[in-house]
């Protein structure tokens, strides 16, 4: 995962930094979460003039974002808005 990801995963999320960088430091489980979400998110956009695709990976992306952010709430307890994964659709790369 590229650090450009996780920082863009952190601007998104400031309050939770901390929980994010540890989480992703030591959880081999949530930093696949945070690989496949980069991977999904380019692939999503590589293949955005192919709307059968990109919406199939705009899917698999919605779904990395959800357990992104359960393994969150559950490290912090809770605290994240339910707007939450809307707010991930914009990050990129």
């Amino acid at each position: 995962m590229s650090d450009t990801h996780l920082e863009a995963l952190i601007s998104r999320f400031p309050a939770f930094a901390d929980v994010i960088a540890g989480l992703h430091r030591d959880d081999p489980s949530f930093r696949s979460v945070c690989e496949e979400m980069q991977m999904a998110a380019i692939a999503r956009s590589h293949w955005r003039d192919m709307p059968d695709h990109a919406e199939e990976f705009a899917r698999i992306v919605e779904r990395l974002e959800q357990e992104f952010l359960d393994a969150v709430r559950n490290e912090n307890g809770s605290g994240l808005p339910r707007s939450a994964p809307g707010m991930l659709r914009s990050v990129k790369k």
